[in-house]
């Protein structure tokens, strides 16, 4: 089962260990939907599909926490630098005008994620082979792979459509 949230700490606990759904306590503003799962990040594209396809729909590939704290080395990198990419004046002015919508989806614990034939993989318009990712939705082409999420300046380009 997965789930979305706009704001707020949410915290599931499973076999005895906390799992972050949400590793920030509270976003400046509603400019980053952060869902949990790949149902969850269905049920985003699809509000974004019958809302008209209003602006580009950005989505973010990171690993799931556990115990605060991603379980994949480059998500762990490249988090700090989204969030102060999101927090732009540009990115901030962009989401506000529906110009652009950015949703990060937690792709799954490290077992689930390493399988082959996990739905983030295999989901045709989405392809996702390493996190982090970035990808515009429906650009198949248009995607920054773990190896080009370095900067927040390249991460806000990229969401900016730059």
């Amino acid at each position: 089962s997965g789930s979305s949230y706009r704001c707020g700490a949410v915290v599931k606990r499973c076999r005895n260990r906390t799992i972050d759904l949400i590793p920030y306590p509270q976003m400046s503003s509603l400019n980053r939907i952060v869902v949990s799962g790949y149902e969850a990040l269905r049920t985003e594209i699809s509000k974004w599909s019958d809302g008209g396809k209003k602006g580009r729909l950005v989505l973010l590939f990171l690993s799931d926490h556990v115990d605060g704290k991603g379980w994949c080395p480059d998500c762990v990198t490249v988090e700090p630098l989204v969030d102060e990419a999101v927090k732009d004046a540009a990115v901030v002015a962009a989401t506000a005008s529906g110009d652009v919508t950015v949703v990060q989806a937690f792709v799954g614990q490290k077992e689930a994620w390493k399988d082959k034939t996990n739905s983030f993989r295999t989901s045709e318009d989405l392809l996702v082979d390493s996190i982090p990712t970035l990808l515009e939705y429906g650009k198949l082409d248009r995607r920054l792979g773990d190896k080009e999420c370095t900067t927040a300046e390249i991460i806000k380009n990229f969401i900016l459509g730059l």
